[in-house]
């Protein structure tokens, strides 16, 4: 299983970051995982709007 990690910045404050997990659904491969990460990363940016993404990955969801 993936989930999309996150760095992300404040707008207000560039130099105050933080890493985000969002666990993905569904048990497909790394192709899938930047597919349904895409769709999530803008759920994100729309939920935190004060926030700006810095970089984000598809990472193995730690057993």
């Amino acid at each position: 299983m993936y989930e999309l990690v996150i760095l992300a910045c404040l707008i207000a404050h560039p130099e105050r970051c933080d890493s985000f997990t969002v666990p993905l659904e569904g048990g497909g491969g790394a192709r899938e995982c930047m597919h349904a990460g895409e769709i999530q990363l803008t759920r994100f940016i729309q939920e935190k709007p004060g926030w700006v993404v810095r970089r984000w990955r598809c990472a193995v969801t730690p057993a």
